[in-house]
């Protein structure tokens, strides 16, 4: 990978050279991640303020997935995690997205230089990445559902990195997305 085409690549004297990732939705679970990009490191918990974790759209196989949606006072929780440049073609398969192609046919658009919060409230603007739905590309998600191992996936990393105690509105009511569903 060329620097030129990712900005948000940082060099470090001859090193691997790294992307910096916020995720917010199924990547949060670093097993779900570190499968797709095995070089991927959390380095800190942070957030996004006046957003909220919604499913705004489907994936191809008609499953409804994690977006972000303006939501004034609320807060859209995440993990910044390292990811060697070697590893980052994967994430953006897995998005959905690809370089140099036309926002009309990616099903996320990638966003960079992102005003987050660390942990303890204090803010920053960091050079990382991350995937906002496509409003070109949504579907209607009337009447269609989140899939149960999708739904897991999200859950389990809110617990593994303690943002289950943090948002506990999202938590229970993706809690209540998978109960609804197993019954």
């Amino acid at each position: 990978m060329h620097p030129k085409k990712h900005p948000e690549t940082l060099s470090k004297l001859g090193r691997q050279m790294n992307v910096y990732y916020f995720a917010y939705g199924s990547n949060l679970d670093s097993k779900r991640l570190t499968g797709r990009c095995p070089s991927a490191v959390k380095v800190k918990i942070a957030y996004m303020s006046n957003f909220t974790l919604c499913f705004p759209q489907c994936n191809q196989a008609g499953h409804l997935v994690a977006g972000f949606c303006e939501s004034k006072d609320r807060k859209l929780w995440g993990v910044i995690y390292r990811i060697e440049d070697k590893d980052i073609e994967n994430l953006y398969q897995a998005e959905g997205f690809k370089a140099g192609r036309s926002n009309s046919s990616n099903s996320y658009l990638k966003i960079s230089d992102i005003k987050l919060s660390n942990e303890d409230g204090s803010p920053n603007t960091y050079k990382v990445i991350t995937f906002k739905q496509n409003k070109e590309k949504m579907q209607p998600p009337e009447g269609k559902l989140h899939s149960d191992e999708y739904l897991r996936f999200i859950l389990d990393g809110y617990e593994e990195h303690g943002l289950h105690a943090k948002d506990t509105n999202t938590y229970s009511r993706l809690k209540s997305y998978l109960n609804k569903q197993s019954a």
